[in-house]
Formats: C-alpha cells, structure tokens, sequence
C-alpha cells in the first residue's frame, strides 16, 4: 500500500461530504461478547473523531479472528457500545460489509455520521485479495484512510485491494506516529503477536514482526510486560516449532529479553518450553545454544533461590545433558586435531563452557532439592 497523503494534510473541502473508508484494527479479545480489553479501538478513535469534525462519513472497516466464513462469535457487533462511548455519536451498525444493505446505510450517513460494517474476514476474499471483493468494499466511499497500524502492509482487499479503486491513499493519525516517542507500545506488541498468528501469515511478514518484537523488549520491562500479559510466551513457543532458524534466533532473542527481569521469570518456567529450550540449547547452532543456555541458567539461578517453583523438565533433561556435555568435549578434541579455525574452536570451547555451567547448576539444584 502506497500512502499518498496523511490525513493532517487534508482541508476541510477534501472531507466534508465525503465517504471515508477507515480501515482500522479492532482486533479485540472478547469474552461472551463483552470487550476485555479495548486498547485498539481506542487506537483509531482520534482519526474517527478527526473526520467526525470535518464532517465526512465515516465508513469503519475491520476484522477481527481468523473465522472461517460468517461465524457469529467473530462479529463486530459488541464493539458498537464501546464505539459510541468513545466517539459521543451514533454507530450504525451493517449486517455484512458489501451488498445492497450497506449500500444503503453509507448513502444515508449524514455528515459526521459512523458506519460500522461487518467482519471483512466473512469473505474469503479479503485474505485473498480478491479485487472484485476489494471493487466492492471501495465501491461505497470518496477516499481511503488506513489507521491500522498492525496490519498496512497486509496484502489483504481491505489493506491494498481497495486502494487501487480509491484515492487519495490517507495515513491515519495512529500509523503516522513514531514507534519510538509516541505509539503505545502495548498496542505494537499487540500488532506483531497478531501477524504472527494471522491465519494468512507468510515467512516474510512473520520475520518482520519477530524483529519488532525483539527490539521492542530490550532492556523494556514496560514491553516485556505487554509480551506476558499477551499470551506472547506461548504464541513463541508455538512459533518456534514451525520456523526457519533466522526467526527462532530472534524467537530466543525476545525470550531472552523477558528473562532479565526476575519478576517474569515464572512465566518461562513451564516444561514444554523448557524442552524446547534444551533443544535448541544441544543444537549445533551456537547462537541458539548460547542464547538458550542463558535462558535455562537464568531459570536455574530462580529456582534455586526459591523465586520459582520447581520446573521437572530441567531436572530431567540432566541425564541428556551430561551426554551432550561429553560429546562436546570428545568433539573438541577431535577438531583441535584438524588444525580448524582458531575461531571456530573459541565458539566451540565457549559453548563447551556455558553447557557446563548450566549442567552445574541442575545438579546443584537437584541437590539442593533434595
């Protein structure tokens, strides 16, 4: 999607009357249809509000889940009363978001008026992009105005499809906002688990996020929070099983930037993602073996002064452990007789060492234990 303007630039003669296509990401959590925690939507109401001044017609687009065709637990419905609290106006609300009926609606919006259309994400061909569902969206609007900022870049029929029937191609205020002064990094962290998890997720757009996420939470307890209370731990270990090596780097990145901070230990401390620790921790790539290393001693140290509970799966694994540990040593014995890169032996012997120290603290804890 190529923005052509940003919506700061427009007068009042480019938006009064006009219909305006605001797509925005009010991806909410909701619990029995009741919003549990409305941080998106709050994310575009300056742009709704901004265009609700100027006196356009504002035509609301969203998703919301990954449903498969209409599924009514994935409507945007319950987000109505939340819309008209934040908004002081009326939202009305459409039954499908093409067709004659929204037709309708968006041709009887008065000026500063709020269409809401339904999940976009009921017609395949919106992660598709399918242009003749794309024509169909755009079909009802003047302009187009993009505030989502976890989503721009998708190329989905509300995202791109539609721009090449509308234009001008408007940033709202949310995505015009600098990710490191002025975006509420709660909702960045939001945005990334989101393309991790969409259900027309590519390689591409998954590495892009795990990136920000791992930016996002170095040396950031204020990120790492927002990582934890997102389910973000499980959405990684998840990730990590079904990902190329570049991305389950950054994955142990992310991870690893979680456990600087003692009070956020306990939510690595569960055994599946401590199996997956110890494998990567026994891999041949030593960047995730040290960064994995770091983790599991960082777990250790916790546990041993009764931070944490204790975790069976590192206990467990010593058997294995002392294993690897022997091979590694036999390994770099074998390689100093080859005349290898003293480099290469250094990473080697490092590793070597980090293992060790991570075997020690088990045992000990096992001792300590009982």
């Amino acid at each position: 999607m190529k923005i052509e303007k940003s919506l700061r630039t427009l007068g009042d003669a480019d938006l009064k009357g006009k219909k305006v296509f605001v797509r925005a990401d009010l991806d909410v959590p909701l619990d029995n249809a009741q919003i549990t925690d409305d941080t998106r939507i709050r994310a575009s109401v300056p742009t709704i509000k901004f265009l609700i001044k100027k006196g356009a017609k504002v035509i609301l687009a969203s998703h919301l889940g990954c449903p498969k065709g209409v599924t009514p637990k994935f409507s945007l419905k319950p987000l109505v009363p939340r819309l008209f609290e934040l908004l002081g106006v009326d939202v009305v609300m459409a039954n499908d978001c093409i067709g004659a009926e929204v037709e309708k609606l968006a041709a009887a919006l008065p000026e500063g008026g709020v269409l809401l259309l339904e999940n976009v994400r009921f017609y395949k061909g919106e992660v598709n992009n399918d242009l003749k569902f794309a024509k169909k969206l755009a079909s009802v609007a003047d302009l187009y105005v993009n505030d989502a900022f976890g989503t721009p870049h998708w190329p989905h029929a509300s995202t791109k499809g539609v721009t090449k029937f509308l234009s001008p191609i408007v940033a709202g205020f949310f995505l015009m906002q600098k990710p490191s002064e002025e975006v509420d990094k709660k909702i960045l962290i939001e945005g990334a688990l989101s393309r991790i998890t969409d259900c027309k997720r590519n390689t591409s757009s998954i590495q892009q996020a795990i990136l920000k996420l791992s930016t996002l939470t170095v040396d950031s307890e204020d990120c790492c929070e927002a990582l934890v209370v997102a389910s973000g731990v499980h959405i990684l270990e998840n990730l990590m099983h079904r990902s190329n090596e570049k991305v389950r780097n950054q994955v142990l990145y992310t991870l690893w930037n979680v456990a600087q901070f003692p009070h956020l230990l306990l939510v690595l401390a569960y055994d599946s993602l401590v199996n997956t620790l110890f494998t990567d921790l026994i891999s041949e790539k030593s960047e995730a073996s040290f960064t994995a290393c770091g983790i599991l001693k960082k777990l250790c140290e916790s546990a041993g002064k009764h931070e944490i509970p204790e975790i069976p799966g590192l206990c467990q694994d010593i058997t294995r452990l002392r294993t690897v540990v022997e091979l590694r040593e036999r390994h770099v014995k074998q390689e100093r007789t080859r005349y290898r890169r003293t480099e290469f032996l250094e990473d080697k012997l490092r590793q070597l060492r980090e293992i060790r120290a991570l075997c020690q603290l088990i045992e000990e804890l096992i001792v300590a234990r009982g």
